[in-house]
């Protein structure tokens, strides 16, 4: 009875292990495929500042550079200049002789006042052949012609309406003043201190001047006769025989012949100007001007040296220098005429200088080996009180653009929906989740500028994490945790 009793005990123990053992071994599952079940990271939309950038390394250069030289050889008489002056625009550097050339100018303009007279003789000839006499006789000539020629048209046509009325004028002047000497002739004669004699004489001479202007008047009247008509053709055929034979009638032969002559000198005239300005050119050039104010970098010629030409002096503007630096390929897109960068020079590590690239080399360029993009910028030097030197190193970070307290969140957030068109899951206080199209600005490779669609303080969905579960809230991983266990916050 005791071993019965002992054997239904064992049994009893075991089943009670097995089911024990069977609920601490589902017990385990469940915690494992707690432990890996995913969890969802959310994220605050939040304010502060996105930039892209770009660096690269390159050099200071000057502004401007010039390299001078003679225009001719010759041997260097005068030198102004050595390195390291400061020059200013129209400066005399250096010369060379110039004997020859002040030869040659003088010779030029002799030339040149030969040309010129050659000219005048060729036009007087060309007058002379055309016009056949002196000009004085010939315009007197045309002056009689043209005189003859309005005599006869005024026969012809009559007088003009000025002409009767200029007379009707004269003719009523002469009997106004008939009435006035009569009128004081009456007078004289009716006192017996008066002088009638005299009166009297004065209304004769008057009554005289009216039948003057009335003859006049009806002679001005009268049409011309065929006499005068043909008299006054007559006057005109005279004149015009005598300006024909002051003309006198040269050969068309004669003439082409003085208008080539004409043109010839013309010619000689043009290259006489174009030999003298060359040469005056040829002396300028003996004469080494700076053509910009700045300051000499290199003098590769002494006094007494023969000089070819070659450039012998060079003349850099380093009060607007530039800087000339490289970018790698992959960073083209941050490179653009406009963009504004920050550089810093290796000899003067605390000190920054803003600037703005100002072109951008059309092809590729090999730096150590690798593909690189040559870009220009601008350098604001006025803030900064040192001496910047030709060739000094420089680091340089390209702006490409920025966004100021910009409403930021992870790019993780982001669903694209189409080329240039996003969404975001937004999460309610009530754990709704809802899909809303918002618009995108600027993007690094952390967080994305929200232009339109979202307010500051919103939650949106970041992706998901596997978590623990041991019974407590789940923490998200990565930038931001803490903070509630959901807030990821840009760096301002």
């Amino acid at each position: 009875m005791s071993n019965r009793r002992t054997g239904i005990l064992a049994i009893i123990l075991v089943v009670a292990a097995v089911i024990v053992g069977t609920y601490y071994v589902r017990q385990r599952q469940r915690a494992q495929a707690e432990q890996t079940e995913p969890t969802m990271q959310m994220a605050v939309v939040t304010r502060g500042d996105l930039t892209l950038s770009a660096d690269g390394s390159g050099e200071l250069i000057p502004g401007t550079e010039v390299e001078l030289a003679f225009g001719s050889s010759g041997v260097v008489t005068e030198l102004w200049v050595e390195v390291g002056d400061e020059v200013q625009t129209g400066d005399v550097l250096a010369r060379i002789d110039d004997g020859e050339a002040q030869r040659a100018l003088l010779s030029a303009q002799i030339q040149l006042t030969k040309a010129q007279l050659a000219l005048s003789a060729a036009e007087a000839q060309l007058l002379s052949v055309k016009e056949g006499s002196a000009q004085a006789d010939l315009l007197a000539a045309e002056a009689a012609l043209a005189n003859a020629q309005e005599a006869y048209e005024r026969l012809r046509n009559g007088p003009d309406a000025r002409e009767l009325e200029r007379m009707q004028l004269s003719l009523n002047s002469a009997k106004n003043s008939l009435w006035s000497a009569q009128l004081n002739r009456d007078a004289a004669c009716g006192r017996p201190e008066g002088n009638c004699d005299s009166a009297q004489i004065s209304v004769l001479n008057a009554e005289m001047s009216v039948r003057r202007a009335e003859m006049d008047l009806e002679e001005l009247l009268e049409p011309a006769s065929e006499t005068e008509l043909s008299e006054a053709l007559a006057q005109i055929a005279k004149y015009q025989e005598a300006l024909d034979e002051l003309r006198g009638s040269p050969s068309d032969e004669d003439i082409a012949a003085a208008e080539a002559e004409l043109e010839q000198a013309r010619l000689n005239l043009t290259e006489a100007e174009l030999a003298l300005q060359q040469a005056q050119e040829d002396l300028e050039q003996t004469t080494l001007l700076a053509p910009i104010a700045g300051t000499v970098m290199s003098v590769e010629v002494e006094v007494g040296e023969e000089t070819a030409a070659a450039s012998i002096i060079l003349l850099a503007d380093m009060a607007a220098p530039q800087v000339r630096f490289w970018v790698e390929e992959a960073d083209l897109n941050s490179v653009a005429p406009g963009n504004a960068v920050q550089i810093v020079f290796e000899a003067f590590p605390d000190y920054a200088f803003s600037g703005q690239i100002t072109s951008v080399s059309p092809t590729l360029v090999t730096v150590g080996n690798t593909p690189a993009v040559e870009v220009i910028a601008s350098i604001d030097v006025s803030g900064n009180p040192i001496a910047l030197l030709s060739g000094m190193n420089a680091e340089v970070e390209i702006i490409a653009a920025e966004a100021r307290n910009a409403l930021l969140v992870p790019v993780q957030a982001l669903r694209q929906l189409d080329a240039d068109q996003y969404a975001v899951f937004v999460i309610s206080s009530d754990g709704e989740m809802a899909l809303r199209p918002v618009e995108v600005g600027l993007k690094d490779y952390v967080y994305a500028e929200i232009l339109s669609g979202l307010q500051e303080g919103e939650v949106v969905r970041s992706g998901t994490s596997s978590s623990v579960s041991s019974g407590a809230a789940a923490v998200p991983e990565g930038p931001g945790a803490g903070m509630g266990g959901f807030l990821m916050m840009p760096g301002r």
